[in-house]
């Protein structure tokens, strides 16, 4: 992804979070909802986008961290309150795509509930996560 593509990334981005910036209310249509949701997706890939143009090394720490912790949950080790754990469940608003830790599809996957992951990996995801917004930041305010 070259700067213009990067810079249309930006673009996109910014468009999309001005015109999805409010969750949708309850008494909002489905069809409202679902744009809702399409949009937060597109904005969690473009951030993975953005992110892996302006700090490859970043991007990839995250990604490492994130197929790490796909395949502790796929080992399918449940937990009885001794570890970190994964716990998805029906949101009880529309999810953001600030939500999405891992990917979309694996925040709403209910057969992940209980499944065991490493405390260390977590903390070192979340860390990741963090910079990945500060990248964003920066990169937003210019």
């Amino acid at each position: 992804m070259g700067n213009e593509q990067t810079t249309t990334a930006i673009a996109r981005f910014r468009a999309l979070s001005n015109e999805f910036y409010r969750v949708p209310g309850r008494l909002a249509t489905a069809e409202k909802r679902r744009l809702y949701h399409q949009a937060q997706i597109e904005l969690f890939g473009l951030v993975q986008a953005i992110c892996a143009q302006t700090d490859p090394a970043l991007q990839l720490r995250l990604d490492s961290l994130r197929r790490e912790i796909v395949a502790q949950l796929e080992c399918d080790l449940k937990t009885k309150g001794t570890g970190a754990y994964s716990v998805p469940t029906a949101p009880r608003r529309a999810l953001s795509w600030r939500d999405f830790q891992i990917t979309p599809e694996i925040a709403i996957d209910p057969r992940l509930a209980g499944n065991a992951v490493l405390r260390s990996t977590v903390k070192k995801l979340k860390e990741a996560l963090r910079d990945q917004a500060g990248v964003l930041r920066r990169v937003l305010a210019n």
